[in-house]
């Protein structure tokens, strides 16, 4: 009787290459599962950006004049645009009064301590009161799990010549963190200017 049968060795060797060869297959997927999921928090850093200043270029182009209001110390005043104290812009239009676009940090704390950034525009025929907020609406997701962090909103008024144009910059990180993040920039010009 002559059967053919495997070895101890070589069955351990086998063995052996199989969970080599299956480790490196689990590396290659776990490296694309990465991938896969940094891009898609890239993307949800685009599109919000996109969507936030989209609505930002829209209502500064709608404007008839724009002022900078400075807000630091919680008290409102107006100081001029190319003052690096501007934190908020004051659109005027005759058929909406008056509207605020500015960056405020969320009440809600994240893990690590921090709390994000939202972008948020005040629409009100009035002035805009601190403690009513307005009609504020948040232009940006600013919770914990799934949100996006504003971490700097500026800009600069070009208002010596006519037409008056706004330079807007808004870098925009990934919530609770600033692992990812991706600047925005543009130049908008009042049409009603």
């Amino acid at each position: 009787m002559n059967k053919r049968s495997f070895t101890l060795i070589e069955l351990l060797i086998t063995v052996g290459l199989m969970s080599l060869a299956l480790a490196l297959t689990a590396g290659v997927l776990g490296s694309v599962v990465r991938t896969d999921n940094k891009q898609k928090v890239l993307m949800h850093i685009q599109n919000s950006g996109d969507s936030a200043l989209d609505v930002i270029e829209e209502n500064i182009r709608k404007a008839s004049g724009i002022t900078c209001v400075e807000s630091s110390s919680g008290d409102w005043g107006y100081v001029p645009c190319s003052s690096s104290d501007a934190t908020i812009l004051e659109l005027h239009s005759e058929s909406y009064g008056y509207k605020y676009i500015g960056r405020a940090e969320s009440s809600v704390v994240c893990p690590n301590g921090t709390k994000n950034g939202y972008l948020y525009i005040v629409d009100s025929k009035t002035e805009y009161n601190d403690s009513n907020g307005g009609d504020e609406i948040k232009l940006t997701n600013d919770s914990t799990s799934g949100g996006i962090n504003i971490t700097d909103f500026d800009f600069a008024v070009y208002g010596d010549s006519s037409p008056t144009r706004v330079s807007v910059n808004i870098k925009v990180a990934e919530g609770c963190s600033v692992l990812q993040q991706k600047e925005f920039d543009t130049l908008v010009t009042l049409l009603g200017s």
